[in-house]
């Protein structure tokens, strides 16, 4: 892979306009902010559901801590590469990118998170589901049975939100690149079930890895975008990290519980920060904000002296678990293992997951069902009537597949707020 080719402004179903003062990596980052659907994670659950506190994160504020970790990584990494980058590329270009990417990471995640995705997935594979998903294909079923919050969010970004159907929100190839972790289909999907590409989105996926020049590793399968791995970092760290801040809020860990985590990265440095006049909350923020530094600039360096194998397509797994004995990404990855081991089983945590089991199917059945008949050019209830009301642009669906018109039930459903499912569900 190239970076004159990594690097593309073609936008994806629009043309690219000049303009001053912005580079076409800005507007994308400026069009991701003001879409409906990057508003919304402002109510979806990060990993406590429905909380009270105002400090624990939700979706929308993760998003904007992983999208500032990936600015600074991208621009770092410019500088550091700048002399193998095209003329037209700045180092402030690719901190754009990964900032966008970092943006969008999350923008297809259903309501309650994770909890929600698997609730979405019973449902589908239930005995429930069974006769409305008979006519689809083997792979369109698939798509549904493993519902992926990362191929919604492809699907957000260059189908559903603005320009329905023709383009999304039509961002940049590069930006698009750099937002996809997993490039494969659900027939593809490894043991953990991961996949960014819906069967509706295939064929867009192809011309984007061709635009981008990604490697084609099977059927449509590619290797990564090299700047998706440094999405993935500030992810990595971003959750890590302010999960277990989070926890501390909520009084799941004990502040003494961390101390030892960044005593080992910042040696004695730590102890600046500990004064008696100093809350809790402000202690942890200025730790974290000098081992959050070392992260970024751990992350970049191993970025760059690994270039040429992800240039070859040749690096899957994630640079944080690439680097495990560096000091900055130790502490990351013993982070993550303390947030399972004490806050992500935590009940505070587990509700998430009663919640969406209580509520998401009973929108699904209903939805599912409306579609089904519809479909099938059964006699419409007026109940039938008003679950199809709630589809964008319903009126189109005639013109769709079954299977589209059951993705467009996933886009209403997956796309809603914990709370707006919620109120919809107690109202049935």
């Amino acid at each position: 892979m190239h970076w004159k080719q990594l690097l593309s402004e073609t936008r994806v179903g629009g043309s690219k306009e000049a303009e001053t003062g912005r580079s076409q990596f800005h507007k994308d980052v400026d069009r991701i902010i003001f879409c409906d659907a990057f508003r919304r994670l402002a109510h979806k659950t990060q990993v406590h559901t429905l909380t009270e506190n105002d400090h624990v994160h939700t979706r929308l504020t993760h998003s904007l801590e992983v999208a500032s970790l990936g600015r600074s990584m991208g621009s770092r990494v410019g500088h550091l590469l700048q002399q193998q980058l095209p003329q037209n590329i700045t180092p402030d270009s690719l901190g754009a990118i990964v900032q966008a990417a970092g943006l969008a990471h999350d923008i297809g995640n259903p309501p309650f998170g994770h909890a929600g995705e698997n609730s979405i997935r019973r449902w589908f594979a239930s005995s429930e589901a069974e006769t409305f998903l008979e006519p689809l294909t083997a792979e369109q079923v698939k798509d549904l049975t493993t519902f992926e919050g990362n191929a919604s969010g492809f699907r957000q970004l260059v189908r559903v939100e603005q320009y329905l159907d023709q383009g999304g929100i039509r961002l940049t190839a590069a930006t698009l690149g750099a937002s996809i972790k997993y490039p494969w289909c659900s027939n593809q999907s490894l043991a953990k079930g991961k996949f960014s590409i819906y069967q509706d989105e295939i064929e867009i996926a192809r011309l984007l890895a061709s635009d981008l020049g990604l490697i084609k590793e099977s059927n449509d399968q590619w290797a990564r975008h090299p700047l998706s791995f440094l999405m993935e970092a500030a992810d990595d760290i971003g959750y890590a990290v302010m999960d277990l801040e989070d926890a501390v809020e909520l009084g799941l860990l004990q502040f003494e519980e961390l101390l030892p985590l960044f005593e080992d990265l910042l040696g004695k440095q730590v102890y600046q920060y500990i004064k008696k006049d100093f809350s809790q909350r402000r202690q942890l923020a200025l730790m974290r904000g000098q081992a959050m530094e070392l992260m970024v600039n751990e992350i970049c360096d191993s970025f760059v002296a690994k270039a040429p194998q992800l240039l070859a397509g040749e690096i899957n797994r994630p640079l944080i678990h690439q680097q495990s004995q560096n000091p900055a990404s130790k502490m990351v990855l013993k982070m993550k293992q303390l947030g399972k081991e004490k806050v992500y089983l935590d009940s505070g945590a587990t509700a998430a997951v009663s919640t969406a089991d209580r509520v998401l199917p009973q929108l699904l059945q209903p939805l599912i069902s409306a579609v089904y008949r519809d479909w099938q050019n059964q006699p419409l209830t007026n109940e039938d009537h008003q679950w199809l009301s709630y589809l964008d642009e319903s009126v189109g669906l005639a013109e769709l597949s079954l299977y589209q018109r059951y993705l467009r039930v996933m886009d209403f459903v997956g796309g809603s707020t914990d709370r707006f499912v919620c109120n919809l569900a107690s109202k049935i």
